[in-house]
């Protein structure tokens, strides 16, 4: 992998993240 490559993986990852945190805190409020 290359390094470009390595960080929009990372990237995309911390997105994935956020998504499961928004979607936790949701669920929370309903």
């Amino acid at each position: 992998l290359n390094q470009r490559t390595f960080a929009i993986m990372e990237i995309l990852s911390i997105t994935k993240e956020d998504i499961k945190f928004a979607k936790s805190q949701m669920f929370r409020e309903y």
